[in-house]
Order: C-alpha cells, then sequence, then structure tokens
C-alpha cells in the first residue's frame, strides 16, 4: 500500500501532497480511505499540504511548449522525419501518462544546443520588445510633429 500521507507528531498535523489532499476530498479513492483512516486514529490533528522546497539552481524552460519544439525541430536538417518521430514520442509519453515531461525530457536530450540557444532567445526577445518600444517612440514622435505643422 502507498502511503499518501505522512504524520508529523511535533506539530499534530498529517501531511500531504496538494495533489493527495485534492484527490482525498474527491471521497472514495484510496487517498480519501488512507485520509479518513489516519483521522480516525489522530482526532485531534490537521491536514495540511506538504511544504515543497525549490531548486532555484534548477533549469526552467518557460515557454517551452509542444509548438516551441516543433518549430525548433523544423529548423534542424531531416526535420519531416524528425517531427514524425516527435509525435511518435509524444504518443508513447501520453501512452504513459506523462505527455509533457516524458516529451520535453527526450526533446532536450535530443537537441541540447536548444538549452544553450535559449539565453539567446530570450536576449532577442528582449531586443524585440526594446525595438517596439522605440520604434512606437518614433511614430509617435512623428504624429506630435505633424500636429504641430497642422
Amino acid at each position: 500500500m502507498k502511503n499518501y500521507f505522512n504524520y508529523d507528531f511535533i506539530n499534530k498535523a498529517i501531511v500531504g501532497s496538494k495533489t493527495a489532499i485534492k484527490k482525498a476530498n474527491a471521497g472514495n479513492t484510496p487517498e480519501y480511505r488512507e485520509l479518513c483512516k489516519k483521522l480516525a486514529e489522530h482526532p485531534d490533528f490537521n491536514v495540511v499540504p506538504k511544504d515543497i522546497k525549490e531548486n532555484a539552481e534548477k533549469k526552467k524552460y518557460h515557454g517551452l511548449t509542444f509548438d516551441r519544439m516543433k518549430e525548433y525541430i523544423l529548423t534542424q536538417p531531416d526535420s519531416e522525419n524528425r517531427v514524425k518521430v516527435f509525435e511518435k514520442v509524444q504518443e508513447i509519453a501520453e501512452a504513459k501518462g506523462a505527455k509533457y515531461p516524458l516529451t520535453k525530457k527526450w526533446f532536450l536530450k535530443t537537441y541540447p544546443e536548444y538549452k544553450e540557444n535559449e539565453a539567446s532567445v530570450m536576449e532577442e526577445k528582449k531586443a524585440m520588445e526594446q525595438a517596439e518600444a522605440e520604434l512606437d517612440a518614433i511614430i509617435e514622435e512623428e504624429n506630435n510633429s505633424d500636429e504641430l505643422a497642422a
């Protein structure tokens, strides 16, 4: 039997992940039965979510969607075959119940250069935003000078 909840005797608490607590709230699940049993054994305990500490050094890939992965693959040599492999990886990952995490792991392993290029993509995005802001300022300046001339 899998333990979804643990005791914290010091704080008189039953600790579980947010997911386990959510599933227990649904009722008639293994999480629900385990929580009911633990609460019956310790009725004065509170149920609290587990405090998860994030690794600040962990590399995150914000904006790495399936579409973004596919766009990147299309820029590579032999992209038609690589896209087919990518789609098969998605199917297999979905069958295993972890479509995004497994596909992302495969993508980053298959295209390690993407990790290195991500910084330049972010820099490019910032440069585009700055260029758009400067262009907007120029257009506004022209509009103001046209109004003054009229």
